[in-house]
């Protein structure tokens, strides 16, 4: 499989394309090697301790919305960086 993916991330990166056609294609890959049922590329803003999801890939129950905002303090990427728990299925 790592095969696949690598010669797919070389594909999107060759073509022409816009971020999000680009992140949309990267989280599916990311959900494909991870079996995660979501993916989400997020921005965090240090200073006022706000996490903005951006982009989202739901494949199953969980949904985390796109175009959201999070108090930092309570969002479940602090909180997997503070428990350094990096992965989980």
């Amino acid at each position: 499989m790592s095969d696949q993916i690598i010669a797919r991330v070389s594909q999107s990166l060759a073509k022409e394309q816009s971020l999000e056609s680009l992140v949309r294609q990267l989280l599916e890959m990311l959900e494909m090697v991870t079996d995660m049922e979501s993916t989400y590329l997020t921005k965090v803003d240090v200073e006022a301790r706000l996490q903005h999801i951006m982009f989202a890939r739901n494949s199953q129950k969980m949904h985390i919305p796109e175009n959201f905002t999070v108090s930092w303090d309570y969002s479940l990427c602090k909180r997997a960086i503070d428990e350094k728990l990096l992965f989980q299925r």
